[in-house]
């Protein structure tokens, strides 16, 4: 009776690496995380400057058709690209909360349910964030603070642009330190 075991380990192993260990995100959620990552990024390097204030303009409403996009496509799109997941995720956030004040002995903390939070709640303030970053910079580009007297909407775009970039470092911190977990 010969058998050949190291055949039927690696059709066990490559049956169990084929299937995906992390929920998988769609086409079209990719192109628009990639999309807003190039747009804000131009914007961000295109912000000084008179000759490059067409690029920063342009990049900006990019930004928010964007979020037209995908609050649009969060609501009539597939369940894996759903809004109301990020919403579910933080209405966990009570229970994690009070599970950080449970005995330690009886239950030990989930960390990594509390970094999945921070991700989802940065997420969220990004999108959120886009709106007055556009709004602001709409005002700025047609001169509305002028009627309203100093340069403070300049100042109010510029401090929405520097909370995104801190937004988007924090993003990304999270997840070199998921992936470092993992």
């Amino acid at each position: 009776m010969l058998t050949n075991p190291p055949y039927e380990s690696t059709a066990q192993t490559s049956s169990a690496a084929s299937k995906p260990s992390r929920l998988m995100i769609d086409a079209p959620t990719r192109m628009f995380h990639w999309l807003f990552v190039l747009s804000f990024l131009g914007a961000y390097l295109t912000a000084d400057g008179e000759r490059w204030r067409m690029l920063h303009v342009t990049l900006g409403y990019t930004m928010a058709g964007l979020l037209v996009f995908r609050v649009l496509y969060g609501l009539f799109g597939p369940r894996q690209a759903s809004l109301g997941a990020m919403w579910r995720k933080l209405a966990s956030l009570p229970s994690w909360l009070k599970s950080l004040t449970m005995n330690r002995a009886s239950a030990p903390i989930n960390w990594r349910q509390g970094q999945n939070l921070l991700m989802t709640f940065a997420v969220i303030a990004l999108l959120v964030m886009v709106v007055p970053l556009t709004l602001s910079g709409y005002g700025v580009y047609n001169n509305f603070g002028d009627f309203l007297g100093g340069d403070w909407l300049e100042e109010v775009h510029e401090f929405f642009g520097e909370a995104f970039l801190m937004l988007v470092l924090a993003h990304l911190i999270l997840i070199w330190n998921e992936r470092l977990a993992s």
